[in-house]
């Protein structure tokens, strides 16, 4: 049997009065700790204070604050001398704005590189936008009258309308065996929305200045009146005459048939394009760098493509992706049914729908 402990040897904290029972030492007073969730707002504010320092710098920049210089990533299709480097340049999508204003920035590019010799440019595009092709056609010309060197274009799947437009710039076409192209006129839609809009019992009250002019015309609520009719096929025929004079000159006694015959708006498979003098070669990619290459007299071309170097600014504040904009909102539309159809419209929706606008794009 164990002895019990003499008084005198028990510490004072673990000493009881008579009629107290305390098998357990009082524990030392404890540090606060700090809860999960103040951990999780720190983190959140540093988080936040990053978004915001990256969305500030990235608006300074988009309004001209201080310029960043941009250049084209060169990704290596076939190893060769540098000094006879043949540059692909891709032109890929609905050709808009953003189109002309990327052929630009890798055309200066090639310009500038004194080691490329000959650029290849790899259109695979149903077209878009009347300007746009325009400026990049006229691009495309300027860059060989300033620097000599040759553009040959490879053909991708399509390359209708204003792909084709673009096309007649350089000196050589090769179209693949699959290659749709042609597609030579001009596509202005509008939409008459005027039975809807009865049957919704919407009424346009527009007001005009003078007041019987055009100002209005081409109004999706409203039926096209005639003389509306002859304005807008006027300015569709301008366009026209635009893209079959660009044909022409840049096909110069190529062509097997007179430009009316051939400009009627259909696409044409490759071997048609070839016997109607469209293009001048059915071959692939590799066909057009080898081509560029002989026009440059290269005994060993080094082939690069260029590719955008996108940053987190071009993600952020860019295109589509502007909705990371502080402040940016989507904006809100309604529903409606017809025929069962359910259809959504926003505003730019409707403007889009209000705008008519000639396209250089084929439209099945």
């Amino acid at each position: 049997m164990v002895p019990p402990t003499p008084p005198a040897m028990i510490p004072p904290q673990m000493r009881m009065l008579p009629g107290q029972f305390n098998p357990f030492p009082p524990s030392a007073p404890k540090r606060p700790r700090r809860s999960a969730w103040f951990i999780v707002l720190l983190i959140f504010l540093i988080v936040a204070l990053a978004v915001s320092v990256v969305a500030n710098l990235g608006l300074l920049l988009a309004r001209g604050g201080f310029a960043v210089a941009k250049s084209a990533r060169q990704v290596p299709l076939v190893d060769g001398d540098t000094h006879q480097t043949i540059a692909v340049i891709p032109v890929e999508g609905v050709i808009g704005n953003a189109s002309a204003e990327k052929l630009d920035h890798f055309l200066k590019q090639a310009e500038q590189d004194s080691e490329v010799k000959a650029i290849v440019l790899r259109v695979d595009t149903p077209g878009g936008s009347v300007a746009p092709s325009d400026e990049m056609y006229h691009r495309i010309k300027d860059f060989h009258a300033k620097t000599n060197k040759p553009v040959v274009i490879s053909m991708g799947g399509l390359a209708t309308s204003g792909g084709y437009y673009i096309s007649c710039a350089a000196q050589f076409i090769v179209a693949e065996p699959t290659t749709w192209t042609g597609n030579i006129g001009v596509l202005m839609p509008h939409f008459d929305l005027s039975d809807l809009v009865q049957k919704w019992g919407i009424k346009e009250d527009t007001t005009t200045a003078p007041e019987h002019g055009f100002k209005d015309a081409g109004s999706m609520f409203r039926p096209a009146l005639p003389e509306e009719k002859a304005y807008f096929q006027d300015l569709v025929d301008h366009a026209y005459k635009n893209f079959t004079d660009a044909v022409q000159d840049g096909r110069k006694d190529l062509l097997t048939r007179p430009i009316a015959q051939i400009a009627n708006g259909k696409a044409y498979a490759a071997d048609e394009a070839l016997s109607l003098g469209l293009v001048d070669k059915i071959g692939y990619l590799e066909d057009a760098w080898n081509l560029a290459a002989a026009l440059a007299k290269l005994q060993k071309p080094r082939i690069v493509k260029y590719q955008e170097q996108v940053n987190i600014f071009d993600m952020l504040f860019d295109g589509d992706n502007s909705n990371f904009l502080p402040g940016h909102s989507q904006s809100r539309g309604g529903t409606m049914t017809v025929n069962g159809v359910n259809i959504n419209l926003d505003a730019h929706t409707i403007q889009d729908l209000r705008t008519p606008r000639p396209m250089y794009l084929w439209q099945d």
